[in-house]
């Protein structure tokens, strides 16, 4: 969805309305971070800032997945903070897909997962960790790195979250 066109992001918050007024939902997951990765114009960025806004008009809490360019700027420039939490997959662990195996991060890329989620956690909100593991060692020590870093973590041993891969 291309956030910088208002009709757009009308349209967005339309289907939004129309969903929680269906659902006895208590908040959002927003999952379109990572578009602002992608492409990092002003435009994208304020257009995210504006759906954002108006979500937060609902009194839901607002949990974002997986936007940490996002969150990083939003989080450094922005005075009102509308989120309560993010969530990162793949901090402590990883996911080979080319070879179908999980295995365990490298030491920089754990470190800036962990620089976010604590960038993120001192703005007030909640920070979550989804890791993939099969190995019960690597399971425990994912477990207490989100644990020293007062991280909620969750842990799955399938990629596929259980839906048949």
């Amino acid at each position: 969805m291309k956030f910088t066109s208002p009709m757009r992001q009308l349209a967005a918050l339309a289907l939004t309305a129309v969903f929680l007024t269906t659902a006895a939902l208590s908040g959002f997951a927003v999952y379109a971070m990572p578009i602002q990765a992608a492409y990092p114009q002003e435009s994208i960025y304020d257009g995210i800032l504006t759906i954002l806004d108006y979500m937060d008009h609902t009194g839901r809490k607002i949990m974002i997945n997986g936007g940490d360019c996002f969150v990083k700027k939003y989080l450094t420039t922005e005075k009102n903070v509308l989120i309560d939490g993010v969530n990162q997959e793949n901090v402590f662990t990883a996911y080979d897909f080319s070879k179908d195996i999980y295995t365990k991060n490298d030491q920089s890329t754990r470190e800036y997962y962990t620089e976010y989620l604590d960038l993120a956690m001192s703005h007030g909100c909640t920070a979550y960790t989804l890791e993939y593991a099969m190995d019960p060692t690597i399971r425990r020590q994912a477990a207490a790195y989100a644990g020293k870093h007062g991280y909620i973590c969750y842990i799955s041993d399938n990629i596929g979250l259980c839906l048949g891969r």
